[in-house]
């Protein structure tokens, strides 16, 4: 039997960009999401409770996108809280904190739904 078809250098060159253009655009797409949790993040964990002269300060370090599909994504973000009181005698700790962030995509933008801190 004859082959009909036989791939060229092109044709195997023009599937390999084809390939390379779409793993770059999904990696883009997960650290655009990544930096977004991120300031969610930090967002949710810096609050002022000015009755009691109590602080929060969060810094998000590290997110990792959990689950991510056309329309939703779980992102796991960690990082430190920073709380300050400043009564009769100041004190200030440190501590660990993390949450996990679900985002809807409505209009081709991720908005955040859903908070689960851990």
């Amino acid at each position: 039997m004859e082959k009909l078809f036989r791939p060229n250098k092109w044709f195997v060159g023009f599937c390999g960009l084809l390939i390379v253009v779409f793993l770059s655009l999904q990696y883009v797409s997960r650290m655009r999401l990544q930096g977004l949790a991120q300031a969610w993040g930090a967002e949710v964990f810096t609050w002022d409770w000015p009755g009691q002269n109590l602080h929060s300060i969060g810094k998000m370090t590290k997110a990792d996108v959990v689950k991510k599909t056309e329309s939703d994504a779980v992102v796991k973000v960690t990082g430190m809280q920073t709380l300050d009181w400043s009564g009769a005698q100041p004190q200030h700790s440190e501590t660990e904190c993390g949450a996990q962030l679900t985002f809807y995509k409505t209009n081709n933008d991720w908005v955040l739904g859903k908070v689960e801190l851990q």
